[in-house]
């Protein structure tokens, strides 16, 4: 039963490329929306470094990760700094 599993670990750079999003702009008495992406708004691209561990039985396969991004991708005028972060879980089977 032991030669049925396997685990998976990894570690390594991520690319991203952002393809669509909205920011919505709040304000009293209403709200606008806007493109994510723009000179004054988020960069597309990213850079970043993935970290997680996967589980395999048999066909079944499921893994825990963390996205770190490292690289700035804020455009906004103000110089505030954004970055991405994400959690994902994956749940799946493979043939």
């Amino acid at each position: 039963m032991a030669d049925q599993f396997a685990v998976l670990p990894y570690v390594g750079p991520t690319f991203a490329f952002g393809v669509g999003g909205q920011i919505k702009e709040s304000y009293p008495g209403g709200s606008v929306k806007h493109d994510s992406f723009g000179s004054d708004r988020f960069n597309r691209f990213d850079v970043g470094i993935k970290l997680g561990c996967g589980l395999e039985w048999n066909m079944i396969y499921a893994e825990l990760g963390y996205q770190w991004g490292i690289t700035n991708i804020s455009d906004f005028p103000d110089d505030a700094d954004a970055f991405n972060r994400a959690f994902y879980m994956n749940i799946g089977i493979n043939f």
